[in-house]
């Protein structure tokens, strides 16, 4: 009955070192890292003409249409007679350069998908550990607390699934506004809906960093205020 005692005890030292880690160490971490992150000049207020770039699709000037037909017939319906000369204004534009994404927001989201990637990762890894805690003390007390760790994982993984939606729905949207701007070159308002689906992007990846920020610090609150109760419950199923 006890000779697996010492293995037993060991491999629940390991999971009490890990969390304690988690809590006292890697998350106050990554809070004062992403502190400083929005202090850099990528995620800090700014400018948001500077977020503007040029897209490299030229406005092409009106075309003037020569279409002449000797001995056209007044009296034919509309539809078959000869056009004379027609100005056409907003040609589709042709390009041989490709229309490049904005840098800015692109250094963005890959900054903020390393971000939330880590953070699923370690807050699923506090969730492991405490789940195991649990299994193995067999404590009501420990239950609860892995219930209560559990529902925030699931808020983050919601909240990062968002934000991966949120970020390829930004290029597809922005492509859609820019084959717009190629085929209607002399509509700015399509340009324009180029600069605010960047300046709104923008804004959003700043607001997902906050937001990770924020989960990192609900994650140490919960543990800090149930670990004195799981570490204490677990002593006393795992030594009695």
């Amino acid at each position: 009955m006890f000779t697996n005692m010492p293995s037993k005890v060991q491999k629940y030292d390991t999971a009490i070192q890990n969390v304690e880690q988690l809590i006292t160490k890697c998350y106050p971490e990554k809070i004062v890292e992403l502190n400083e992150l929005l202090g850099m000049p990528m995620f800090k207020p700014r400018d948001l003409e500077e977020l503007r770039q040029e897209l490299c699709i030229p406005v092409l000037p009106p075309v003037l249409a020569e279409n002449h037909c000797d001995g056209c017939i007044d009296d034919q319906p509309q539809s078959k007679r000869a056009l004379t000369d027609v100005i056409v204004a907003g040609c589709p534009a042709v390009t041989c350069s490709p229309v490049p994404c904005n840098k800015t927001v692109c250094e963005m989201i890959k900054v903020v998908q390393t971000i939330v990637r880590t953070l699923i990762k370690q807050a699923n890894f506090l969730n492991m550990w405490i789940t195991v805690l649990t299994i193995q003390s067999g404590s009501a007390i420990c239950a609860s607390i892995q219930e209560d760790i559990n529902d925030e994982f699931k808020k983050i993984e919601l909240n990062a699934i968002d934000c991966f939606k949120m970020i390829s729905e930004y290029f597809a949207v922005r492509d859609k506004t820019l084959a717009l701007v190629a085929k209607y070159p002399h509509a700015e308002e399509h340009r324009k809906a180029v600069v605010e689906i960047d300046e709104k992007t923008c804004l959003s990846l700043t607001k997902v960093v906050c937001d990770v920020r924020n989960n990192y610090s609900l994650l140490i609150d919960v543990a800090t205020k149930n670990w004195i109760k799981l570490k204490s419950s677990f002593n006393a199923n795992t030594y009695s």
